[in-house]
């Protein structure tokens, strides 16, 4: 779930970066938020696995590719243990 923090204009584009990490992780990112903050877009959440943050990664750079948003990517996702 996202944040729409003062940012309707990005509103869209965040959605869009939400829908295509849990497809692309196949819902494997916990806890996801994804909200805009200055010029960057931050996606923080938890995975079972560094694959997982891969994927989460590269789908949120291609959503934003692909909208050639002058934004910066700041992902903070957190890597469970199995422990």
């Amino acid at each position: 779930m996202f944040a729409r923090k003062n940012q309707p204009a990005h509103a869209e584009l965040l959605w869009n970066v939400e829908k295509q990490i849990s497809q692309r992780t196949l819902g494997q990112v916990h806890n996801l938020q994804i909200e805009a903050r200055d010029n960057r877009v931050v996606v923080r959440g938890c995975t079972p696995s560094y694959f997982v943050k891969q994927l989460a990664i590269h789908a949120a750079l291609e959503v934003l590719e692909l909208k050639q948003a002058p934004l910066e990517l700041d992902m903070q996702l957190r890597v469970l243990s199995r422990d």
